[in-house]
Formats: structure tokens, sequence, C-alpha cells
């Protein structure tokens, strides 16, 4: 199956140690931030992914745990540090947030 996509925002990654909902203890996460779609995390232990507030699913093949979990551990370790992750947000913004100016329409004349 031949996959297009059409558009992918920039995301930073984050280092977070919060409790798993699926290991029920504080595990390292890894969490990729997008503007505008929020942030998408993966638990470097069980693999388990959450977006929205909610799990994503499961896919339906074997050793799928195991890769998720290896793909968030490599995250965790090629992730910037907190400081390079903000100021790379802060990049993000102002790339994302240009500057508004008003202008004068046809009919608009006062």
């Amino acid at each position: 199956m031949t996959a297009i996509h059409i558009h992918r925002p920039r995301t930073v990654t984050f280092r977070i140690v919060v409790e798993c909902p699926t290991c029920k203890t504080r595990r390292r996460m890894v969490s990729l931030l997008a503007m505008w779609y929020g942030a998408t995390v993966t638990c470097c232990t069980c693999g388990d992914s959450w977006a929205d507030g909610g799990q994503l699913p499961r896919p339906f093949q074997r050793g799928w745990r195991a890769e998720s979990a290896a793909l968030a551990r490599a995250r965790w370790a090629a992730a910037p540090s907190r400081s390079d992750a903000d100021a790379e947000m802060r990049r993000m913004v102002e790339y994302e947030s240009p500057t508004v100016v008003d202008v004068n329409l046809p009919g608009d004349a006062a």
C-alpha cells in the first residue's frame, strides 16, 4: 500500500517522566510536540502511545510493543536538552506567526 503524506508540521521532541497509564508507575516518555496538533507521547518501557488525551490504537502485528519502545528510547536518547527544545518551540511560534498588517480593502475608504 502506498501512502501519501500531504502535510507534516515540524515537531519538537521533549523528554518527560510521568506516570504511564499502562505500566501504572513513573516512566520515561518521549513527547513529540507539533504546532496546532498537540503532543504525541510514547512510553519508553511498554511502547504504548497517547495523543489528545486518548490512547492510540495498538497495531495488530507481532512484536509491535518492543519495536515501539525501542523507537521511543532512541528518540529519548536523541532528544535535545530542555533549553534547546524550548528555544526550538519559540522559533516555531515566531515562524508560524508572521506579523499581521491591516490592509484597506476597496470600498472601505472612509
